[in-house]
């Protein structure tokens, strides 16, 4: 059977930290995936804890305190006076300290991925490692390095620095999860013949054979050293966005699957969300937060063509007109924009010729993601 690895890359991704209480890690895992790390070696057990994680912290005598009984069992007690949550009763197993180890997991990543397994610390770069040496045929070799980062911006610095260093050798790196790597970065390695894994979406976990590979190690690396301009690097787009944060400019954004993904966890973010994928828009304004399901597509088409319009858009004289046209983004404008006393923040009305056109002109102070299909 197949175990789902994620909670154990997100941990690599935070740095290695997956490390605590057995009985808090096993429901953090899930009790197979737990029972199988260990017995591969990668959670190494240690002491026993002497604090036990509390469902509500807060405080200085938080979180619970475990205390050994007569029995040669454990309680975990509240450290609150008066106590603010119930006493835990506990096995010996279940306050053994268990943590990831960190050169073992490296080590069975990388005979999983057939890399020549030789670890060692870049002492200058935190959370990251050279892995060892990938040799798809003989006189052939390239170097393969692990990072481990949480922003964007952080993977970029690390990547340039591992270019640095590796002195012109060829490279691959591999990455714990996609979740904070930018589509610019994948393509800017991807031109550099420098290949991204990503350890979440290559290797299984059986639990009678420990880790294997989703896909054969020889095209997992096949990219190494291949030099292309970025105009060659594919870009499986799924959607195209207008994004302008609060207090910035605007600007327009190619989304793979997975840059569609991390914009939508930033919906909260936004004043308006309009994601014509979903066909909805949610917007906060002065009645509080509204959502609008079902929209049709005709309003994301006219607000995309005042958007690109430079100048004013006339929704009568315009290529993409029609009979209703100006009735359609009247409507959509009341879905996708927010009113601003008499006003509209995003889209404002223009007089010409004694009749009203339209100018994409958002206040600064405006926040907004319009997420589009991509145009055929």
């Amino acid at each position: 059977m197949t175990l789902d690895l994620s909670a154990l890359w997100d941990s690599v991704e935070a740095g290695f930290s997956l490390s605590g209480p057995r009985r808090v890690v096993r429901d953090l895992l899930g009790v197979e995936l737990a029972t199988a790390l260990e017995e591969l070696g990668l959670l190494i057990p240690g002491g026993t804890a002497e604090r036990y994680p509390c469902p509500s912290p807060g405080g200085e005598g938080c979180p619970r305190v475990v205390t050994k009984t007569t029995d040669q069992g454990f309680v975990a007690l509240c450290g609150m006076t008066p106590p603010e949550c119930g006493d835990m009763v506990l096995t010996p197993e279940d306050v053994r300290i268990v943590g990831l180890e960190p050169e073992a997991l490296i080590e069975a990543t990388g005979r999983a991925l057939q890399i020549r397994t030789r670890v060692e610390v870049l002492p200058h770069l935190r959370c990251a490692c050279r892995v060892g040496t990938f040799i798809p045929e003989p006189g052939l070799r390239h170097a393969v390095y692990l990072l481990a980062r949480t922003s964007e911006r952080d993977y970029a610095e690390a990547v340039d620095v591992l270019r640095v260093q590796s002195a012109g050798q060829t490279h691959a790196i591999l990455v714990p999860t996609d979740r904070f790597v930018s589509d610019d970065l994948r393509r800017q390695t991807s031109a550099a013949g420098i290949p991204l894994v990503f350890l979440s979406e290559t290797l299984a976990l059986e639990r009678q054979q420990g880790f294997l590979p989703l896909r054969d190690p020889l095209s997992v690396f096949a990219n190494v050293g291949h030099l292309v301009t970025l105009d060659e690097v594919p870009v499986d787009v799924v959607a195209e966005a207008y994004v302008k944060p609060r207090g910035q400019g605007g600007s327009w954004q190619k989304l793979d699957e997975a840059a569609y993904t991390r914009l939508l966890g930033t919906l909260d973010s936004y004043d308006v969300f309009a994601d014509e994928r979903a066909r909805s828009v949610r917007r906060d304004d002065a009645s509080g937060r509204n959502q609008t399901k079902g929209i049709t597509p005709s309003y994301f088409k006219q607000i995309r063509s005042v958007i690109e319009t430079r100048g004013c858009y006339d929704p009568v004289l315009a290529d993409d007109a029609s009979p209703s046209s100006k009735q359609i983004l009247q409507r959509a404008r009341q879905t996708f924009d927010i009113a601003c006393g008499k006003s509209w923040s995003i889209f404002k009305t223009r007089m010409v010729e004694n009749h009203a056109v339209y100018e994409f002109n958002p206040d600064p102070s405006v926040s907004f993601a319009f997420v589009f299909l991509p145009k055929t």
